[in-house]
């Protein structure tokens, strides 16, 4: 299992490029499917999906701040009131287990399938916001209460879990940290209800910790709004469409311009920092 798992650290090492330390700016602002990109391994995609109410959609965490000091928001799913910027029903703030979230096969890849929907208010730039961090966990807490507000030194959730997937990148080098964004806009699918962006996170990712042994299917989602495009106004939610979804095929879902796109990704699952209980 060891001698396994430094040779595929080794297999990826070679083929993620030393130069790939520039950020991602990923713009979906525009209202096109066409408008879409890889971030570390992961797909995002603008969506027009309408109807992505109760019974439509099932929330797993809603955030909202309208207070002045609430430009930047923040939090995870869990059912413990007030952490970071989670708003209170426990209805829409709960813990999720891996099997419920659908699997959606890209271009022969299956990724697990998020669904992001933003409220802003939708005059000139206030539409604007941007997704700053997305942290994805998988763990072997059962723990639908549990409270967690600080990080670690390179500013991952101090969640009891394994980091599955991170939209930015840091390391012990500051000079060499990827601040990588998403750009959304509220004004082209004003209201809740409706979607405004897919997250698409390679199922390998979450496959290579259940292989080595994890029990248990626990699935945690951080999440960071308002640090380049600020929020105003509006609960942001992340959901999941409740029913296993065909393989998807279009022109739409470009090719990545290399493996390496992918490579890098499960990379981050071998250099993961765990968590575990003692």
């Amino acid at each position: 299992m060891r001698k396994a798992f430094l040779l595929s650290f080794v297999f990826l090492t070679i083929l993620i490029p030393l130069n790939s330390n520039a950020a991602v700016i990923l713009d979906l602002s525009v209202p096109s499917v066409n408008q879409n990109g890889y971030i570390n391994g992961a797909f995002f995609q603008w969506t027009d999906i309408q109807s992505t109410g109760t019974g439509k959609i099932n929330p797993f965490v809603q955030l909202e701040d309208n207070t002045a000091n609430g430009l930047v928001i923040e939090g995870y799913n869990t059912t413990a009131s007030n952490t970071f910027d989670n708003k209170n029903n426990d209805s829409y703030n709960h813990q999720i287990s891996l099997s419920s979230i659908p699997i959606v096969t890209l271009n022969n890849i299956d990724y697990r399938e998020f669904l992001l929907d933003i409220n802003q208010n939708n005059s000139g730039d206030n539409g604007y916001l941007s997704v700053d961090e997305i942290q994805i966990f998988l763990s072997i807490l059962d723990d639908p209460n549990q409270s967690v507000e600080s990080f670690d030194a390179f500013g991952e959730l101090n969640i009891i879990g394994d980091l599955v997937y991170r939209l930015d990148i840091k390391t012990q080098a500051a000079d060499t940290d990827i601040d990588n964004f998403i750009k959304l806009d509220e004004s082209i699918q004003p209201g809740s209800g409706k979607g405004d962006m897919f997250a698409y996170i390679p199922d390998q990712l979450f496959l290579n910790l259940l292989n080595q042994g994890m029990t248990n299917d626990q699935v945690y989602l951080y999440s960071r709004f308002g640090e380049n495009f600020s929020n105003h106004g509006g609960f942001v939610e992340w959901g999941f469409r409740p029913a296993a979804i065909d393989t998807v095929t279009n022109n739409s879902v470009p090719e990545p311009a290399t493996m390496l796109l992918f490579a890098s990704g499960l990379a981050g699952a071998f250099l993961k920092r765990k968590k575990r209980l003692v």
